[in-house]
């Protein structure tokens, strides 16, 4: 699968879903550069599906509530990572 509109990078679905899984654990510990790198990877796995002109209608969502995460950790109103 193309990620993010870059031909010469391309990784399975599995190991980019594999990848963002690991972000989610990670983000446990509430730091925002962990929180950065989970909003990067769903976006990345979103663009790569739309690009490939698959629906990407839950990674979207997946994607906005990482960037959710992000900004309130940057905000400092963040309690978990989960779905309102």
């Amino acid at each position: 699968m193309l990620l993010y509109g870059d031909s010469q990078f391309e990784i399975a679905g599995r190991c980019a879903i594999a990848q963002i899984l690991k972000q989610v654990s990670r983000c446990a510990a509430h730091q925002i550069n962990e929180a950065r790198g989970l909003l990067i990877a769903c976006g990345e796995l979103e663009q790569g599906l739309l690009d490939g002109g698959f629906a990407a209608r839950e990674v979207m969502r997946i994607t906005d509530l990482a960037a959710d995460y992000f900004l309130d950790l940057y905000r400092g109103t963040s309690s978990d990572l989960k779905e309102s």
